[in-house]
């Protein structure tokens, strides 16, 4: 029963991040979209007590993944380290303003660190 609750929210969520985002609240639609996949990512662990290991790998592979593929993916392509200005972590990002092979390096760190945490705690 709680798997089916699950299940239920996350689609729930699905379905309104993209009236988010069809309404013009792109960063409201991303949350609720990424709380969505959370929800997923609960039930095969909700039993298993590792669900902790598995939310925090899950957070370091969005991390080192997600900005990558969406500057490849938007046409017209962005560059591969572009940061937008409204979203908090665009900001935090543009404070810092990394070189582009030392922001590739963090992510590369930070994607192995995750993928050695789900291997981990499989």
């Amino acid at each position: 029963m709680k798997i089916l609750i699950l299940y239920i929210v996350s689609i729930g969520l699905w379905a309104i991040a993209d009236a988010e985002r069809d309404n013009g609240n792109k960063h409201i639609g991303h949350f609720l979209k990424a709380f969505m996949v959370l929800f997923i990512l609960v039930v095969p662990y909700y039993y298993s007590g590792q669900i902790e290991w598995q939310l925090i790998s899950y957070l370091l592979i969005h991390v080192s993944l997600f900005d990558v593929i969406y500057n490849l993916s938007r046409r017209p392509v962005l560059p591969i380290t572009y940061h937008g200005t409204t979203g908090w972590w665009d900001n935090f990002m543009n404070l810092l303003n990394p070189p582009t092979w030392a922001e590739l390096f963090g992510r590369v760190v930070i994607l192995f660190t995750g993928v050695m945490m789900a291997i981990q705690n499989l």
